[in-house]
């Protein structure tokens, strides 16, 4: 019996990965960093992909979107913290080139 319900939720996994891509695809622009919406929408969009609450407060699937939110966050703010560090490094790199040459 537990094989049985394996197979089910694999079953109905698929269509959700299926549907999660076309969310995205949608919310993201594919691939584009802004897509045209606005991060309220696109936080929306991932809080649709969450799976409904099991008790009635919903407090963990609160807690999870607000982590994810925040991982977000944390690595557009990486992303941008290195892309200044490549200018810096570039920019001292080809002075360098300047005064040996």
């Amino acid at each position: 019996m537990r094989t049985l319900k394996t197979q089910t939720t694999r079953g109905r996994r698929r269509a959700n990965v299926s549907s999660r891509t076309r969310v995205l695809h949608t919310c993201c622009g594919n691939g584009s960093s802004d897509g045209g919406k606005t991060v309220m929408e696109k936080l929306l969009a991932l809080k649709s992909l969450l799976p409904p609450p099991v008790n009635v407060g919903g407090g963990e699937t609160d807690e999870l979107f607000q982590e994810t939110a925040e991982y977000i966050v944390k690595l557009r703010t990486q992303v941008v913290v290195l892309k200044k560090l490549i200018e810096i490094y570039d920019n001292s790199s080809d002075q360098k080139k300047d005064v040996v040459l």
